[in-house]
């Protein structure tokens, strides 16, 4: 494996030592002379450099031609010795085995003839799907092969430089033991475990010999050395004896002890007992060796150390295979459209904000040791309470994951942070990000994998993106191609809690199903319903003495910056961090707080006198925070409380432009001068850490989760009173400014600014966004957020001052039947930055409504249409009493308004005009003809509430006949989107499976299309057939194979597809 080994730096240091001044001299006498005296003080075994230095025999050739030179005494061989002691039946079944086979070769030929047989046993586990459960722990048996490799790519340095050529390593015996026929999983699983076992302590016991221990086996020992050389050949006799009753361990009755003894220690008996308690105290002696090892020994023993626990590099040659290169350009727009989350700026901020050091006791807390050894799919779920430092945790996890691996590593790796916001808090954004995350590896960084990019294109091209199962199917995908994956989550309990076991189901269902290993990190608060979903996992909760030394650090850097500052700090420095530590409980986010408080102080009495009255914890903290709020200025106070209320509800974190513009508006729609306002660092100053701005992303947030919840447990400080005030803002805006043409405005603002407009969303632009004391230019960002976010904030103030905001929703959108001037205006301006946008590609613009809204918004006189899209009904219920409604009234797309409620999921409102229907008296036909249509838009959509209603009131209509191919087009449109719960439904109310029409075929061949294994195997189970005359695709088969789930195609070669 060139390139991915650790020693391959090292070897020609060494022969170069080996080549010079160090250079074995030829001896005169009959004799060798004899080492009598002790090696020097603090340097065991490192006289005449005799560590490193093969002292050998006189060579060959001078021994042909007569040479003189005297012979020296053969090299100490510690596995010769340990066979020495065994019993000779043993002794005789280890040398038909192969030890100390003169024909054997040499040590290269065998050791990378042993790397063969490991290769044959890995295709062997691959071809045969073999893993094992042992614990309740499914094994990959991969992981033995590719470490076992691994430790002879570093035994093969280690053993060809330095090892004496009569040395009798165990090669031959593993590899002989490596070629018993096994018919089982548990048999190949104990065969693989005990050989990597061998393979391991010989490589470790070829470093500590050469390092630690003479060669010379005459050389006077110390008591240390004597230790180590005693500690060694037991653990070679033990290694021996194992391997000698081999044929015997491994019969099929066995091998599963062996598998569970390895893997749990504790379980282990006879030799291999002995071997796996000599292999753990033998590091005791190392460790006294290297105590009295010079200070200033040899680098290279210290580095050859180091090398020996590297990673294991994983590189499958399988994997470049399933790679494409492509274009930067396509990549990085391709990487984009699965998911502009900016994961890597999120990490940056936090990896910049952490105290370096953090997280270290972590790192070698046992618990994370062995999850990260196991070679088994596991999942490590870290715990704390607010305020804790998780987040500084996982992100110490991230980079530590990072640099792990060597940059030839192929494995597979992805991260997220959770947050509040909407876009951070979903299931399907964060497999979204798996998705691009996994989408190649370090080695490959300009390759996509292949099927991943043909997937992209298919979605793009049917004008979808990726949805929930589909993101699902490709992961696993991923999953199974890399080999070994890390997966990281920070803050679950911010994922959103209707949704959030969706995730964790899928998490188990990556573990489960992949056929390699996935580890996954996950940190959270301890929730109780997380905790019944995680109870079986490995977890760590963070007491107050475990991330006491990184709270230490983290206010010794905070406090040298501030003394920085404020000079009259540096005297008090130890005593503030003191102080600080004795109080924090173990909490991140109450010492920050404490800082920011103690930061305003000048006299060093002011200081003594706040470290005496420190608040108790974090509630108590943040008390005090909004008292200094209250008590600031009239203005000030409104600035602070309307950018508190914006960030706690922006469909999208909003930039320092965006923000400023916002805390401007009045919920009437009033504008403040902007000579009145503040300026970025005047917001920050006036916010008492209340709010700070991403370095990275450059955006508003809350410093933590807490003070967000702070906030939503004061009264009239809910996420909903947060909305409303945004709507308020919005609707007056817009009401006001779109009253009369604000085209002459807009030419206003250009001239007087003398700027050109930009594209939406362009905050990063040199030129300053346009506005003025009377409103903001039409390409504002602030005012494109505002044309597009308004409904997200409306229906996110529902029940609360519902009247107000539905007379102000009125003036905005006019009647049902004649929209307002103001929404006509706002329509084309909504319109036109979707234009702009696809044309000039604008940032941030995921926020922006989009098209299929667009389209189902005209004709744009009726507004209607608009509470059909935005699920207004509840808003402006009064409608339904005051206005007539014309049920059958249907776009520009031809779509009645029941349809365009079923497609946006809105239950309230399919009940609402299907009892209209049956109120204003239509006959049957008419209605059913109403629903079935809405049934295909419900199922599309995969909306089971609605689909449940309407299939309710088909089955009253008793129109069952006239229905039939409609429910199955809905089947089919349910199965194309991977809808498991509507096509169940579906399945359930009876309809015919194998119902389709000419272009798709039937629902069997839209699952087989997208790779949705769950829902094609339950048309299977309903006795689905594939007879449909070819339309796009000529069958099943050949739609799965076009799908990446390759599981889909063998459920369908298994049940006869293929024939």
């Amino acid at each position: 494996m060139p390139g991915c080994n650790p020693f391959s730096g090292l070897k020609g240091k060494f022969s170069k030592k080996n080549s010079g001044q160090d250079a074995p001299k030829q001896h005169t006498q009959s004799k060798p002379e004899t080492v009598s005296e002790s090696p020097v003080k603090g340097s065991p075994g490192q006289s005449t450099d005799a560590t490193l230095v093969k002292e050998s025999a006189t060579s060959p050739e001078h021994a042909e031609k007569g040479s003189s030179a005297q012979q020296v005494a053969p090299d100490k061989d510690r596995w010769k010795e340990a066979f020495d002691r065994m019993d000779p039946d043993k002794q005789a079944i280890l040398k038909k085995m192969g030890f100390d086979n003169v024909n054997s070769g040499s040590m290269e030929s065998s050791i990378k003839s042993l790397a063969n047989e490991a290769k044959k046993k890995q295709d062997e586990c691959e071809e045969k799907f073999w893993h094992v459960n042992v614990g309740g722990e499914k094994i990959v048996l991969r992981e033995y092969t590719t470490s076992i490799v691994g430790w002879l790519t570093k035994a093969g340095d280690i053993a060809v430089q330095f090892a004496p050529p009569q040395a009798s390593l165990p090669w031959d015996l593993v590899k002989s033991l490596m070629q018993i026929p096994v018919n089982e999983s548990d048999q190949m699983g104990a065969l693989l475990a005990t050989a990597e076992k061998v393979i391991r302590i010989t490589s470790r016991g070829q470093v500590y010999e050469t390092i630690h221990l003479p060669k010379d086996p005459n050389a006077n020992l110390s008591l240390v050395q004597s230790s180590l050389d005693g500690a060694l050949v037991n653990m070679y006799a033990s290694a021996l004896d194992l391997l000698a009753e081999s044929q015997k361990l491994l019969a099929a009755n066995t091998g599963r002890r062996i598998l569970e003894a390895i893997v749990n220690p504790g379980k282990a008996t006879g030799n291999l007992a002995a071997l796996i308690e000599q292999e753990d105290e033998i590091i005791k002696d190392v460790n006294a060796c290297e105590s009295q090892r010079s200070s200033d020994s040899d680098k290279l023993t210290h580095d050859m150390l180091h090398a020996l626990d590297a990673p294991i590099a994983r590189v499958d040659e399988g994997v470049s295979s399933l790679l494409k290169h492509v274009d930067e350009n396509e990549r990085i727009e391709l990487l984009e459209w699965i998911s502009a989350i900016e994961f890597g700026s999120h990490h940056k901020t936090i990896q910049e904000a952490r105290t370096p050091g953090t997280g270290a006791w972590l790192l070698k807390h046992k618990d994370f040791r062995d999850w990260e050894a196991k070679r088994s799919s596991s999942l490590f779920w870290l715990q704390g309470n607010p305020g804790t430092g998780k987040t500084y945790l996982t992100s110490t996890v991230v980079d530590w994951v990072r640099d792990q691996p060597s940059k030839g590593n192929d494995e597979g790796f992805a991260f997220f942070y959770c947050g509040k916001d909407e876009k951070h808090t979903q299931p399907l954004t964060i497999l979204q990000s798996f998705v691009r995350q996994l989408s190649t590896t370090r080695n490959n960084p300009a390759s996509m994998q292949a099927k991943l990019q043909q997937a992209c294109k298919e979605a793009r091209e049917e004008g979808s993106n990726f949805r929930f199962r589909q993101c699902k199917d490709q992961i696993l995908a991923s999953l199974d191609i890399y080999q070994r994956t890390t997966l990281i989550i920070d803050a679950l309990d911010e994922c959103d809690p209707d949704t959030r076991y969706d995730l964790i189901e899928t998490l188990q269902l990556f573990m489960a199903e992949s056929k390699r290993v996935v580890r996954i990190f996950i940190s959270s608060r301890p929730d109780p319903s997380i905790e019944n979903w995680l109870e079986s996992s490995p977890n760590v909760g963070i007491r107050a003495d475990d991330n006491q030394g990184d709270i230490e650090k983290f206010l010794h850097s905070k406090m040298n910056r501030l003394a920085r500052i404020n000079t009259s700090l540096r005297d008090l420095k130890a005593e503030i961090i003191a102080k600080l530590l004795e109080r924090c409980q173990g909490m991140f986010q109450w010492a920050d707080m404490q800082i920011h408080q103690i930061a305003k102080y000048k006299s060093p009495a002011d200081v003594f006198d706040r470290l005496e009255h420190l608040p108790e914890d974090l509630e108590k903290t943040y008390d005090e925070v909004w008292r200094q709020i209250e008590s600031q200025g009239k203005y000030d106070q409104i600035f602070i409380k309307r950018a508190l209320r914006w960030v706690m509800s922006a469909s999208k974190p909003l930039s320092s432009v965006e923000l400023l513009a916002a805390i401007r508006v009045g919920p009437e729609g009033d504008l403040l001068r902007k000579l009145d306002t503040v300026d970025e660092q005047g917001l920050l100053s006036i916010c008492n850490n209340f709010l700070v701005v991403d370095p990275q992303l450059g955006v508003w947030r809350f410093p933590h989760l807490s003070v967000r919840e702070y906030l939503e447990g004061k009264e009239d400080w809910s996420t909903a009173h947060a909305h409303y005030h945004a709507a308020s803002v919005c609707l007056s805006y817009m009401v006001n400014m779109y009253e009369h043409d604000d085209s002459e405005f807009d030419a206003k603002l250009e001239a007087d600014l003398k700027v050109e407009s930009k594209a939406p969303g362009n905050t990063d632009s040199p030129l300053k966004p346009v506005e003025s004391d009377d409103g903001f230019h039409s390409l504002h960002p602030f005012h494109i957020y505002m044309r597009h976010c308004w409904p997200h904030h409306v229906n996110g103030a529902k029940d609360v001052e519902m009247a107000k905001l539905g007379s102000l929703l009125k003036k905005f959108l006019g009647s049902p039947n004649q929209s307002s001037v103001q929404y006509r205006r706002w329509y084309p301006k909504a319109r036109n930055d979707l234009q702009l946008h696809s044309t000039r590609r604008a940032p941030s613009s995921k926020h922006y409504l989009s098209w299929d809204v667009i389209h189902a918004l005209e004709p744009t006189d009726a507004a209607i249409f608009a509470m059909c899209c935005f699920s207004l009904d509840s808003i402006v219920g009064d409608w339904w009493e005051n206005e007539a409604i014309d049920i059958s009234r249907e776009n520009n797309r031809n779509r009645n308004l029941l349809e365009i409620a079923a497609t946006t999921g809105s239950l309230s409102l399919c009940e609402k005009f299907v009892q209209m229907l049956v109120d204003q008296g239509t006959d049957n036909n008419t209605r059913s003809e109403f629903i079935n249509r809405a049934l295909l838009s419900a199922s599309f959509g995969g909306h089971e509430k609605v689909l449940q209603m309407l299939l309710d009131r088909t089955a009253e209509l008793n129109t069952e006949g006239q229905v039939h191919n409609v429910l199955g087009n809905a089947l089919q449109r349910a199965a194309s989107c991977g809808h498991v719960g509507a096509v169940q439904m579906l399945l359930d109310r009876g309809v015919d499976v194998n119902a389709g029409n000419s272009k798709e075929g039937n629902a069997l061949r839209s699952a087989a299309m997208i790779g949705n294994e769950k829902v094609v195997q339950m048309l299977l189970d309903r006795g689905v057939h594939d007879n449909h005359p070819p339309g796009y695709l000529s069958s099943a088969l050949e739609a799965a194979m076009m799908s990446s789930n390759p599981k889909v195609v063998q459920l369908l070669d298994d049940r006869g597809f293929a024939d």
